[in-house]
């Protein structure tokens, strides 16, 4: 059994996946397991779904903040924070723009990702 799923009562979800992504011709198996997680029963992916840059300031940790919640306030950040597992933000250099550009990911459901794609929120 792998260690990437904490929990140990979805072994053969585990195997299964290893088994698809292994099918798939030079596919590096343990890179894209990371992507995915287990929630009650179901597989969910790991998928961006919001980015923003934030320009050279002292810490950005703090400046970040606002834009987020600001953005968990519309209808697209309360649908991510509803239907959505484990959000969270990566902070990532920006040498274009001086700055930094902050990217915030979930875990979705494919088909709750078909249906925020359909709904025109990704930008991908």
């Amino acid at each position: 059994m792998s260690t990437f799923f904490p929990n140990k009562h979805f072994p053969s979800v585990d195997e299964e996946l290893r088994r698809h992504m292994s099918k798939q011709v030079g596919m590096n198996t343990e890179k894209k397991l990371q992507k995915y997680q287990v929630y009650d029963d179901h597989v969910y992916e790991r998928r961006v779904v919001h980015k923003f840059t934030m320009g050279d300031v002292d810490d950005v940790e703090i400046y970040i903040a606002q834009p987020i919640y600001e953005w968990q306030q519309t209808d697209h950040g309360k649908w991510v924070m509803k239907n959505g597992r484990d959000p969270q933000y990566h902070i990532n250099a920006d040498p274009v723009a001086y700055g930094y550009q902050v990217v915030i990911t979930a875990h979705i459901t494919p088909k709750r990702w078909t249906e925020y794609v359909l709904r025109g929120w990704y930008t991908g």
